[in-house]
């Protein structure tokens, strides 16, 4: 099996938000895209047993003593068709312990972020401020293996660099 290529979350980079006045956020705020979902059924059943491929992650140690020292996590899934039921899944994780888990909950770490709204002054107008979004992960983690190999690798870098 090939070596995975360990990427945390410290190795991404997380892009602001461009430049926005505050008129912007009286107004709804920014634009959000919205990306049209696969109605190919063939293509979601791969999807959700990728989705349901276990891997391992760990969690880094923090030095701040008001980080929580047990990090839980409530996952709500559903089939598909959104018919057939829902679940919640919990998990608890302790820092700089490997724990094997479903991809979905690497997803819903790496989209758990903290965004930050922070002034800038307008290069074009000094007497003006401008905001930018900022983001970073609520908890640092990594994964240490994924048997998907360089398909798993691909996704892990897509979800880590999302936005939100």
């Amino acid at each position: 099996m090939p070596r995975v290529k360990v990427g945390t979350t410290h190795d991404v980079k997380l892009p602001a938000s461009q430049p926005f006045d505050m008129g912007v956020l009286a107004e709804g705020g920014p634009e959000l895209e919205v990306v049209q979902g696969d109605k190919d059924i063939r293509k979601l059943s791969e999807d959700a047993a990728f989705m349901e491929e276990m891997i391992d992650i760990r969690f880094h140690s923090s030095n701040n003593t008001n980080d929580p020292k047990l990090v839980e996590v409530a996952v709500g899934t559903s089939s598909p068709d959104g018919k057939t039921g829902k679940k919640t899944t919990r998990l608890g994780f302790q820092r700089n312990k490997v724990y094997t888990v479903p991809r979905f909950v690497f997803e819903v770490l790496a989209h758990a972020k903290v965004s930050a709204l922070k002034q800038i002054q307008d290069p074009r107008n000094p007497m003006e401020m401008l905001n930018v979004t900022e983001h970073s992960f609520f908890y640092p983690f990594e994964c240490t293996r994924d048997p998907s190999g360089a398909k798993g690798e691909m996704w892990r870098e897509r979800v880590l660099n999302d936005p939100c």
